[in-house]
């Protein structure tokens, strides 16, 4: 079981249309099928400093099940 934490640091994507597209490219690498994800946070935050580049935190923990 994994909770995956997404930070979207770019003003051109919306978080529905970001979301499904980390979870999806980590199929494979890091779990084995995204079913495996039971716990999601996004959030999008815009920064105004220098030229606003953006980019894109991905935050993995893996959940005890125990």
């Amino acid at each position: 079981m994994f909770f995956v934490n997404c930070i979207v640091n770019e003003e051109t994507y919306t978080l529905l249309y970001a979301t499904p597209l980390f979870i999806s490219a980590l199929n494979g690498l890091i779990y084995v099928d995204d079913k495996q994800v039971v716990q999601l946070e996004v959030s999008k935050v815009l920064d105004n400093d220098g030229e606003c580049r953006g980019s894109t935190e991905v935050m993995i923990s893996v959940l005890d099940t125990q």
